[in-house]
């Protein structure tokens, strides 16, 4: 017997199989799914040169720590070509899948519960595992503190890529009052609904340097880990 679903519920299908085939540059362009075009690819592949060529400079890395690191980098950057490799796997597994959705519910109208159950077993076979993501990149940790000393693992942190066409004064000014306003707007809405403006704010602030904490790490994760980078190293 056909199992028919609700607009909403196709939606919710529909958006979940974009998630597990979509790629991550394309994901990220507003979640249109949209491609990103052959000149938009150049201007990413010259920064991450450029990034990487800082980053080896702001190291100040000897000879041994060259060749220790450009190991973890060689190990990370082959990781992710598996891991692209093996998403581009499943995505020819779910386009069939969902390819066997769509006939169905544009011959009946609806979706047939082997379809469905094979979507839902599919979604559960590829769940993230957190830990092994978590003991991996400890494992990661530990190899960087084995090879980088203190003081270069405070440069790691405080790496900012193409640092010299950064904000200017001004922009930081400008941004700075944005956030004043941000603040002022937070305040005001939090007395109005009888909330604590203090502790609704000081929330607000907190979950906002956390986004800009986990941003920066991602930024410097993504150039350390990257072919340009293991090319700097090794050249």
């Amino acid at each position: 017997m056909p199992r028919r679903f609700s607009i909403p519920v196709l939606a919710t299908v529909a958006v979940l199989s974009l998630a597990l085939v979509a790629p991550a540059s394309a994901r990220k362009r507003g979640g249109q799914g949209m491609a990103p075009t052959e000149a938009e690819q150049a201007v990413h592949s010259l920064k991450q040169q450029i990034a990487a060529e800082e980053l080896v400079v702001a190291l100040d890395l000897d000879t041994g720590q060259k060749s220790a690191l450009a190991e973890v980098v060689a190990d990370a950057v082959a990781q992710r070509e598996a891991h692209r490799a093996e998403k581009a796997g499943k995505a020819i597994q779910v386009q069939d899948l969902l390819e066997d959705y769509l006939a169905e519910v544009q011959r009946n109208g609806a979706v047939s519960e082997d379809t469905a159950q094979a979507l839902r077993e599919f979604r559960a076979a590829n769940r993230k595992d957190p830990e092994a993501h978590r003991d991996a990149r400890q494992d990661t940790k530990a190899s960087l503190q084995a090879i980088l000393s203190e003081d270069q693992q405070q440069t790691l942190r405080d790496f900012r890529p193409m640092s010299a066409v950064g904000p200017t004064d001004e922009e930081r000014a400008e941004r700075q009052a944005r956030r004043s306003q941000r603040s002022e707007r937070v305040r005001e809405k939090a007395g109005e609904r009888g909330f604590d403006a203090d502790d609704i704010e000081a929330v607000r602030q907190m979950r906002e340097q956390r986004g800009e904490r986990k941003h920066t790490r991602r930024v410097v994760r993504d150039v350390l880990f990257s072919a340009a980078f293991l090319d700097a190293l090794t050249r």
